[in-house]
């Protein structure tokens, strides 16, 4: 488990590799506001190389998206596999963050490009809206 940081770039990128879990969100958050502090306002969080989210650290994913918000800044992220998608959905984390199929189309931020649709599916939760 990894994470590497490209907070050079605008927007800056950061890329976990392996499972995210309650060790990975707390070395995310504190690179989102390490890289805050510094001055950066845009985030991608690049999940290609992601294999599986724990559902706990959801509430902890959306509530760093919010605070990074109220401080006047984007948080996106990018690149999430199907089976990533469902795990994200079942938390309604795309009523509040939006997702990119690829980091291009984020830094682009193409929101028709988004992942994540307002529309709900079948069997989701209200807000939850994954439309791919």
């Amino acid at each position: 488990m990894a994470l590497f940081s490209e907070g050079w770039k605008d927007p800056a990128v950061l890329r976990p590799v392996d499972e995210w879990d309650s060790r990975m969100q707390s070395e995310v958050e504190a690179e989102v506001l390490a890289l805050m502090a510094a001055g950066r306002r845009s985030f991608i969080v690049d999940l290609d190389a992601v294999t599986h989210l724990q559902w706990r650290i959801l509430p902890g994913l959306v509530g760093l998206s919010r605070q990074v918000r109220q401080l006047g800044g984007t948080f996106v992220l990018s690149a999430p596999s199907p089976y990533l998608l469902d795990i994200l959905a079942a938390g309604d984390v795309p009523g509040e963050i939006p997702i990119y199929p690829s980091e291009a189309s984020a830094a682009m931020g193409t929101f028709g490009a988004s992942a994540a649709s307002v529309l709900w599916q079948e069997g989701e939760r209200e807000r939850s809206g994954l439309g791919v």
